[in-house]
């Protein structure tokens, strides 16, 4: 029985032992596998470092030089992994895929480059076809009609190629400018409301009200007045909100036009007298204005004479004083 005990004591023993050589042995790993690391660089340091947790890491030479160290001796150099800032790229991307994705995005920047130049080419021509309201030869005026919309149309398209959308309103605009001149409404009506589309998209308040106007014409043409007295409705809500008396003006001649048409008289001439008005209004803060600059420069230049005037009557009598 005795027996049996020293060996159940003996066994207890060894593996305690082994349990403290295997902890000694594991610390001697972990020291050993511990970079070289200068007291200057401060704890704080290598606990960021340490906590720094990522998917890849990078290594990162950090170069430190103890006191008055000689060049023989050198500088003490220490290798550190820490955390780099993983770029996300899907699965299977190789460096070829990026190098070619980036090349398609040089390529596509020179084509539209390339398209804005054209639109900016075919929108120049389609402009000089654009005076054909000062044409009286009816097929001549025609003749510049149909070449400014067919410029017009190879504008938009390569706008719509880049992406321009300030060239594509204005390209709807004046087809639907030109489409009204040869009264072909419905051509004209689907251009502008694709301008006005645009224009609210982007909160554009001036173009918004252009379309509207220009709408407001065409239906009036086609004598669709319910609908021409809508559109120019919200273009005077619209007006007075923005606070531009010039085109508050343009609204009031909108009126004019209908009101004629619909052969109501007595509110096309108020509607003329309020354009009148606002005209006037515009003229006389104009000259208010104009006049305000000419007596802020005359005032200027009349306090440089009597300056320039004073500095000379000074300077005369200090040589005066001097001989």
């Amino acid at each position: 029985m005795l027996f049996e005990h020293k060996w159940l004591y003996l066994s207890i023993l060894m593996k305690i032992l082994a349990t403290i050589f295997a902890f000694s042995l594991l610390t001697a790993v972990k020291l050993s596998a511990a970079p070289i690391v200068p007291d200057s660089v401060g704890k704080a340091f290598l606990a960021a470092s340490d906590s720094l947790k990522a998917a890849s890491y990078t290594p990162v030479v950090l170069s430190y030089t103890f006191g008055q160290q000689s060049s023989a001796n050198g500088s003490l150099r220490a290798t550190r992994y820490i955390k780099a800032p993983a770029m996300i790229v899907p699965a299977g991307v190789t460096p070829d895929l990026l190098a070619q994705n980036d090349s398609l995005k040089a390529e596509r920047l020179l084509q539209m480059r390339s398209d804005s130049s054209k639109a900016a080419e075919f929108a120049q021509k389609a402009g000089e076809y654009l005076h054909y309201d000062t044409i009286s030869n009816k097929k001549e005026k025609l003749a510049a009609e149909n070449e400014a919309i067919s410029y017009t149309m190879k504008a938009l398209h390569f706008y719509s190629r880049c992406d321009d959308t300030t060239g594509l309103r204005t390209s709807f605009d004046i087809l639907a400018k030109v489409y009204r001149s040869e009264k072909k409404y419905t051509q004209a009506k689907w251009f502008i409301l694709q301008s006005n589309t645009m224009s609210r998209i982007k909160n554009d308040v001036p173009n918004i009200i252009t379309s509207l106007l220009l709408l407001a014409s065409i239906k009036t043409d086609i004598k669709d007045y319910n609908l021409a007295m809508r559109d120019l409705n919200e273009a005077m809500k619209l007006a007075d909100s923005s606070r531009e008396p010039k085109t508050a003006a343009m609204v009031q001649l909108g009126y004019v036009m209908l009101y004629n048409n619909m052969k109501n008289y007595s509110k096309a001439d108020i509607a003329l007298k309020r354009y009148n008005f606002i005209n006037d209004s515009i003229q006389h803060s104009s000259d208010a204005k104009l006049a305000a600059v000419a007596d802020s420069v005359q005032h200027k230049k009349k306090f440089y004479l009597t300056t320039s005037r004073r500095s000379s009557k000074t300077s005369s009598s200090k040589k005066i004083a001097l001989l």
